[in-house]
């Protein structure tokens, strides 16, 4: 098993990573694409089965930060058990379950097709074909350690982490991610993986 920093989700029976370093858009992304009625399997931490490369769900609770996008789901979180927390940070959150939030969502591993590396932000989404390799730490780092931006406490442990990442992604459908709005990146996720895996 490999855990990963980043955001999961599934498309028509393709799983998928949102990988980006904190703040990044990995939450409010993947609760866009929740909301389009796709399979949200973890907004923080990624489970990956490396035999075979599947993701797997890691239903742990989100924590979404206050923002315009999570303030559309506040009719749907006003009857639905919630809590309104302070993180360590100071920063308050909202902490719901997945499958309280997204009921449709199914808690069943999917094959890892797909890795999107969040790029920032811009008016329109813009997704561009990648291939993250040994070059690619600084890009990578958030995902390896959730110690940002510094790496973890023991650099072999994190420049084997790395390693394994890269050999991951190596086998994935990768692409660079430019947000835009968070309904208009899910239209632009979703095309793109629907159209991929139609092709195959």
């Amino acid at each position: 098993m490999l855990f990963l920093h980043a955001a999961s989700f599934g498309i028509g029976g393709a799983g998928a990573l949102l990988i980006g370093a904190g703040q990044a858009g990995k939450s409010t992304t993947v609760l866009a694409l929740g909301a389009r009625g796709h399979a949200v399997l973890g907004d923080d931490v990624a489970a990956i089965r490396t035999r075979g490369c599947e993701v797997l769900p890691f239903p742990k609770r989100l924590s979404l930060r206050p923002g315009p996008y999570v303030s559309t789901f506040g009719a749907r979180l006003r009857t639905v058990p919630h809590a309104l927390v302070v993180d360590p940070g100071g920063t308050p959150r909202t902490v719901v379950r997945i499958g309280t939030l997204f009921p449709t969502t199914s808690f069943e591993p999917l094959p890892l097709r797909f890795a999107f590396l969040l790029d920032g932000f811009s008016a329109q989404p813009r997704v561009t074909p990648c291939r993250p390799d040994i070059g690619s730490v600084e890009e990578l780092k958030g995902v390896v350690s959730e110690s940002i931006p510094a790496w973890g406490f023991s650099p072999g442990r994190d420049l084997m982490k790395f390693l394994n990442v890269v050999d991951v992604l190596s086998k994935l459908d990768c692409h660079r991610l430019r947000l835009g709005t968070p309904q208009t990146s899910a239209a632009a996720i979703e095309a793109m993986v629907e159209a991929a895996c139609s092709s195959t």
